[in-house]
């Protein structure tokens, strides 16, 4: 009788672990690389948003066309800490800004950032560029 109770609970342990979904930190490996905002985010025509994930971290920063070379000092480096998310869908949060990335499979992403006391939002859509 006890082994019969014991495989009763192990069987509804086991259904109700595969029936959560909840949210993971970090972003997964499977959208790693380097993604380029299609259109420039700035007024000056030149300056374009760029997002690299490396092992379920975010480094958000601003570049030339094309630019994939993060040795800029306007960089945001955003741990797996503060990033949330399941699937394809990524929210982040930091002291200065926040922001949601959709990922649209591995072809690229829809980014919207907020900066924390202002007005100033980007939302774009990112290629993925490697």
């Amino acid at each position: 009788m006890k082994k019969i109770f014991g495989i009763f609970i192990l069987i509804f342990i086991v259904l109700s672990l595969n029936s959560c979904k909840t949210g993971f930190l970090g972003v997964p490996d499977i959208f790693k690389g380097y993604y380029q905002s299609e259109d420039t985010v700035l007024d000056d025509k030149k300056t374009y948003l760029f997002i690299y994930v490396t092992t379920g971290s975010l480094t958000i920063y601003l570049g030339a066309d094309g630019d994939t070379n993060i040795n800029r000092k306007e960089y945001a480096s955003i741990s797996p800490y503060n990033i949330i998310g399941f699937g394809y869908d990524y929210i982040f949060q930091t002291g200065t800004m926040n922001g949601t990335i959709n990922f649209n499979g591995r072809e690229g992403a829809y980014v919207l950032i907020q900066e924390h006391g202002s007005q100033t939002k980007i939302e774009t859509y990112c290629r993925k560029v490697n």
